[in-house]
């Protein structure tokens, strides 16, 4: 994706791909890619945790769940 102009953000577990969606102003990230089976909090609990928060792009940002098979 980076290799098509895309700027990625990679989180290494789900606890830090909450915070790192907190963190960023609102409207900062256009789409997430979700592991689903990230360490600490697997994706889907962190896709709760991000449509949770009370922020407009929460509930709107597009999450596509993703499997990876590399942990």
């Amino acid at each position: 994706m980076s290799d098509e102009g895309a700027n990625l953000t990679v989180a290494e577990d789900g606890l830090q791909a909450v915070r790192m969606f907190q963190e960023k102003p609102e409207g900062y990230f256009d789409a997430i890619l979700m592991d689903i089976m990230m360490p600490l909090v697997d994706g889907l609990e962190a896709t709760r945790r991000i449509r949770a928060l009370p922020r407009s792009d929460a509930a709107a940002i597009p999450i596509v769940a993703t499997v990876s098979y590399t942990h």
